[in-house]
């Protein structure tokens, strides 16, 4: 199978991208402390921003910048294509993960979560993003 990822002509900031991730991790893990469906609320709508709307709006990106401008750390510019693209994936994700958790359906739910924190982790830790490895395959559907 070729090897494609959705291509745009917008540029993100590696390094805010990868700090992102850990945001999530952190919130995911505050999540599960809590069982709080409003923290989960809050990362569907972070991701929900990010995907589908506009990336410079979202409440994790925007402290991500901040933090990172901060440290005065040079961007590291790539395509958002692939990441545009995951934060949809993570959109839907999320999504499931909050129906679960106000449904009962919490187990569920906490399956959901860890894809999703693992996801999170492979891009954080390694910058990789599956949700551009899965492109290939969701675009021949």
């Amino acid at each position: 199978m070729e090897k494609l990822c959705p291509i745009t002509f917008k540029s993100v900031d590696n390094n805010v991208a990868r700090l992102n991730s850990s945001f999530i991790i952190v919130l995911f893990v505050f999540f599960f402390a809590t069982g709080s469906p409003v923290v989960i609320g809050f990362i569907f709508l972070d991701f929900l921003v990010r995907g589908f709307w506009e990336p410079a709006f979202s409440p994790v990106s925007r402290t991500s910048k901040f933090i990172l401008s901060n440290f005065q750390i040079k961007p590291k510019m790539i395509n958002a294509g692939p990441k545009i693209f995951a934060a949809q994936v993570g959109t839907f994700i999320s999504g499931a993960v909050l129906f679960c958790s106000v449904t009962g359906f919490s187990t569920i739910g906490c399956y959901f979560a860890g894809v999703l924190v693992f996801f999170a982790l492979l891009e954080s830790a390694f910058s990789y993003c599956v949700a551009c490895k899965l492109y290939p395959y969701l675009r021949k559907r």
